[in-house]
């Protein structure tokens, strides 16, 4: 005959719907009148079956969650354009492409003060 750990009858209830801590079977198994250690002590097969019988029949495992029947996805509503107090009416943005960050003065995208192109200062 083969042994069973006292671990694995945990398993097996949990599989069944009834969750108990190590510590918390231990305990069952005592009360039941096993002679069970801790977690890692093992049964023989008949009565590892014999006790996982008669917690099954002391507590009925319990009624699985009850799922929402909407759909699984988010439904959200789109804004009206002109809903929203204090947004700019231009979308997008009021300045315009290119007119830079805030602290730029509007210098571009660049960010330079005179236009064209970009040469380092030449020493003289």
């Amino acid at each position: 005959m083969s042994k069973k750990r006292v671990h694995e009858l945990g398993k097996q209830l949990k599989e069944h719907g009834i969750e108990l801590s190590n510590q918390e079977l231990v305990e069952k198994l005592h009360a039941l009148g096993y002679d069970v250690k801790s977690h890692s002590s093992s049964l023989e097969d008949d009565q590892a079956q014999a006790a996982v019988e008669k917690i099954l029949a002391e507590r009925r495992p319990k009624p699985a969650a009850a799922r929402h029947a909407g759909p699984g996805f988010v439904v959200r509503k789109r804004a009206h354009a002109g809903a929203l107090p204090g947004a700019p009416a231009g979308g997008a943005g009021a300045r315009g492409p290119g007119a830079g960050s805030p602290g730029s003065g509007g210098r571009g995208r660049r960010g330079s003060r005179a236009g064209g192109d970009f040469r380092p200062a030449v020493r003289a």
